[in-house]
């Protein structure tokens, strides 16, 4: 049981991907979660887990597909709230026992340190969520922009209010006045 935990260390260690992470189902799944760094090895599993790329550790080929099952399985037992990069660090690099690198090897049959992947997919993932974050938040003149529009709107209010006073005229407010018929039904 202990050899299986071990090589799920490897599930990290996939090509980086043409498609930018934001249309992958591994990000749509990243963005329903609460950002941590726990949910980024999450992503990074989830990522590469449907792949055709294979982990050798040890000097034994995985398939990712059952890598992605132990290596959440090793997640679960073993995370004591480190950061991403620093998992990666730690598990993705070498393996436990000889202590040898963790490679990739992708569909092309080129062979990559897992380490060296994982802190590429980690990079464009930040960078992912930055841009979305910045999407996200109003620019500051915006915000200037809508204040001004605002304060602009009860100038325009308080005038024609100061202008039907000056006329003798009493403002409107129909919406605050009872209906004619919630009148009469208090009456009776």
């Amino acid at each position: 049981m202990m050899s299986v935990s071990l090589f799920a260390q490897g599930i990290f260690a996939v090509e980086q991907w043409s498609a930018p992470p934001t249309q992958s189902q591994a990000y749509k799944q990243f963005s329903g979660r609460p950002y941590s760094e726990l949910s980024k090895i999450i992503y990074l599993i989830d990522r590469f887990g449907d792949t055709e790329v294979e982990i050798l550790y040890d000097g034994h080929y995985y398939k990712a597909r059952f890598v992605k099952q132990v290596a959440r399985w090793f997640l679960f037992h073993r995370y004591k709230k480190e950061t991403a990069e620093q998992w990666i660090q730690v598990w993705c690099h070498k393996s436990a026992f000889s202590g040898n690198l963790i490679w990739v090897k992708l569909p092309d049959k080129s062979m990559r340190p897992a380490r060296e992947v994982l802190l590429a997919e980690l990079k464009a993932l930040d960078t992912e969520h930055k841009e979305q974050e910045t999407l996200k938040k109003p620019s500051v003149e915006l915000i200037q922009k809508e204040a001004l529009a605002e304060a602009a709107v009860t100038q325009v209010a308080a005038a024609n209010m100061a202008a039907s006073a000056a006329s003798g005229q009493v403002p409107q407010a129909n919406y605050l006045l009872p209906t004619a018929a919630a009148a009469s039904s208090e009456k009776e």
